[in-house]
């Protein structure tokens, strides 16, 4: 909605609201709310689709997490080429264990990432491929609940389930589907002062979103 066309609707709903106001003030004010909430300025910070210009990138990114692989551990490979790195951190219960996340990106996939971004992986603006068939080198992280270990104390309940993350990095030369490198990282320490919400049943660790990075970001590359 423009703010042109927020206007208008506003300007209607102050006449609704000169017959409605004594009768339905609440919902008055609420329409009012609504309208200036959704009119004046959301609408403005999301670009329309066709500005999406890498959206194929965002919409592959769940394939490239499932992309089936053999394993050939080869330390003395590195980094190739346009890498694409994608992620599933576990992070949520509404997510599900194939929805994946791709890097390199602004948010609505309008243009690559700021070099402030980009440096936490090791990426640069011409190593990041916008399209499927750029792609050399694919960087997975899979993170899934680990083992249990002591409940979570919480204030005002009973103490909570809690499990540790477990995440696998693979390098994968996406050609050949090879995964040339797989390491491990683990965290099974929960934040005292984590939120817990009431609809809670568990907590779960934080992935190591340092380790990992950091791991990614110094791993020897041939660009």
């Amino acid at each position: 909605m423009t703010n042109w066309t927020a206007c208008i609707c506003l300007q209607a709903a102050n006449g609704i609201g000169e017959n409605m106001a004594k009768r339905f003030p609440v919902i008055v004010v609420f329409l009012l709310f609504c309208i200036v909430w959704l009119g004046c300025g959301l609408g403005e910070n999301v670009p329309p689709p066709d500005a999406r210009v890498y959206h194929i990138m965002q919409e592959r990114a769940n394939e490239l997490g499932a992309l089936q692989v053999k394993v050939a551990l080869d330390p003395s490979k590195a980094i190739t080429g346009k890498t694409a790195i994608v992620e599933h951190w576990n992070n949520s219960d509404l997510e599900k264990p194939e929805d994946f996340r791709i890097e390199g990106f602004t948010q609505y996939f309008d243009g690559i990432a700021p070099a402030k971004v980009l440096n936490i992986w090791g990426l640069k603006p011409d190593t990041v491929p916008t399209k499927p068939s750029e792609i050399e080198t694919l960087v997975r992280i899979g993170c899934t609940n680990g083992a249990r270990i002591a409940d979570f104390k919480v204030e005002r309940r009973a103490p909570v389930p809690a499990y540790a993350i477990e995440c696998l990095v693979e390098m994968i030369d996406y050609k050949s589907a090879t995964a040339f490198s797989q390491r491990a990282f683990r965290n099974s320490t929960i934040e005292p002062d984590r939120k817990v919400l009431p609809i809670d049943e568990k907590v779960v660790a934080r992935p190591p979103y340092d380790e990992i990075t950091g791991y990614i970001r110094n791993f020897k590359r041939n660009q």
